[in-house]
């Protein structure tokens, strides 16, 4: 039976990590984009992952196994795309959209296991452990991308993202 303290970090790693890659991007990307390619991309980008996130639910669903190689699969494209492209490039505009993609399938696959693994008792308890983690995550991804740079946070955020698919798993 999986670990509920430990569905709960994972969560909160999870969340961390989303304050890491996705509250610094907006600035990033609308000096590669500029204001309307920036109004685009935020419209557009969580349309199509809600469409290819419905297409995989549809096809295989959410399993672990698939979640796991999901979110390992899209922690070795987004280092790939670290490492081969400039930041100063428009590439840059897949590294928020892929993670998004990764985000929502290990965020529903933690959510699902806690609250079966629980009977839906002590939601509350997971709900503040995962807003601790972006609190956190807010203001440590303040700090990194205004003082180390935007590649400094997205590597640390996608550091959380396998931390949090090691506890997750490991729970």
């Amino acid at each position: 039976m999986p670990s509920p303290a430990l569905l709960a970090i994972s969560s909160a790693l999870l969340t961390a990590s989303a304050e890491m890659i996705l509250t610094p991007a907006p600035s990033i990307l609308s000096s590669s984009l500029g204001s309307r390619g920036l109004s685009y991309y935020l419209v557009l980008s969580p349309l199509l992952v809600g469409v290819i996130m419905i297409i995989g639910w549809l096809a295989i669903g959410i399993t672990a196994v698939f979640s796991l190689w999901f979110v390992l699969a899209t922690a070795s494209i987004m280092a790939a795309i670290l490492n081969i492209v400039d930041l100063h490039s428009t590439a840059i505009i897949y590294v928020p959209a892929i993670y998004m993609l990764s985000y929502n399938v290990l965020e529903a696959s933690i959510f699902n296991s806690y609250s079966n693994t629980t009977s839906g008792y002590n939601m509350g308890g997971y709900h503040a452990i995962r807003e601790v983690g972006g609190l956190i995550g807010g203001i440590v991804s303040g700090y990194v991308a205004t003082y180390l740079g935007y590649t400094a946070s997205l590597s640390i955020g996608l550091s959380l993202v396998v931390l949090s698919a090691i506890a997750r798993y490991a729970a």
